[in-house]
């Protein structure tokens, strides 16, 4: 089982997280958008990886500027 955690850095509290059986893309894909959701959609949010693979793929970046340009 795999876990990926969007942490809130003011608060120190997590605001989206997502499980899965592999450690694919769709996982932080949906831990993403759960907290994108969760924060009521904000504007000019600033987003931090530990810069691993699946968060630095193309369709990853894409979905970021989508969200948030």
């Amino acid at each position: 089982m795999y876990l990926a955690v969007v942490i809130d850095l003011f608060s120190r509290k997590p605001v989206g997280w997502a499980t899965s059986l592999s450690p694919d893309s769709r996982l932080t894909d949906k831990a993403l958008m759960v907290a994108y959701e969760s924060r009521y959609k904000l504007k000019e949010v600033m987003f931090h990886s530990d810069q691993g693979s699946h968060y630095t793929s193309r369709y990853y970046r894409q979905l970021l500027w989508r969200i948030n340009p």
